[in-house]
């Protein structure tokens, strides 16, 4: 039997190619993902009235939604009310210091939450094909402040206040930054949660060290303590850095 071996070469050539075009299709089509103004830029709607949920994109669309509408209840509970306690510890030696872990904990109060699942609706939702993000509130002028415009990420430059957070007389500024995982949910909610934790050490932070030091080096095991609450967390601004993969989120909160 004589196989044709220049067929089979076309037909692989030919595969690769449609291979390669899918996949720059895809990530192009990732890339380029519009967002609504409102969750870039969600300090400038109501924000004490208002939150963002998040959930990932399943088959059936509307437990998804259903599954980010409570998320949304939870993220307004905790920057309604919210309590982060513990610490981080660091080893510092003469060639550097080095992070040796964490043990923060964050709680948030449940009648908020249950405020929220029972009087609040969705007011525009956001779905992509692997995500969800929905904009939920109890005031009616809400949807009068949303402008229908959607822009990428691509398409506008990079805000000053992802390497310096506004000086303000009247609010505290806290940036959180994540990378990217795998689910964009994951990420967008571990930047909110960063900035929080960064707002509470920004508040009260109590440090303890021990030291040691001989004739050949010197050594000291440095450890914050937190213990805070957050009142009225307002979520600023959203950024994402597609270049480095990162996520960005602003708040603030009221001195």
């Amino acid at each position: 039997m004589e196989i044709n071996y220049k067929n089979n070469r076309s037909k692989h050539f030919i595969s690769l190619i449609i291979s390669m075009v899918c996949l720059i299709y895809f990530n192009t089509k990732s890339f380029c993902q519009e967002y609504p103004k409102w969750f870039i830029e969600q300090g400038k709607i109501d924000a004490n009235n208002t939150a963002v949920g998040y959930a990932r994109l399943s088959f059936y669309t509307d437990s998804s939604t259903a599954l980010a509408f409570k998320n949304a209840c939870e993220n307004y509970a905790r920057n309604k009310n919210s309590r982060i306690t513990g610490g981080q510890a660091f080893w510092a030696t003469e060639i550097g210091t080095f992070w040796m872990g964490h043990n923060f904990k964050e709680t948030y109060d449940t009648l908020q939450y249950f405020k929220a699942l029972n009087s609040f609706k969705g007011i525009d939702t956001l779905i992509t094909d692997k995500l969800i993000i929905i904009l939920i509130g109890d005031s009616n002028n809400v949807s009068d402040q949303l402008q229908p415009e959607r822009i990428s990420f691509s398409d506008i430059k990079s805000p000053v206040w992802i390497n310096s957070p506004p000086t303000d007389s009247l609010f505290i500024p806290a940036v959180g930054i994540a990378p990217e995982y795998f689910y964009e949910t994951s990420s967008w909610l571990e930047a909110e949660r960063l900035a929080r934790l960064n707002l509470a050490r920004q508040i009260c932070t109590k440090l303890k060290s021990i030291q040691k030091a001989d004739n050949y080096e010197g050594q000291e095991v440095r450890h914050e303590e937190t213990y805070v609450d957050l009142q009225n967390i307002i979520i600023t601004a959203r950024w994402r850095d597609l270049q480095k993969k990162l996520f960005y989120v602003l708040i603030k909160m009221s001195k």
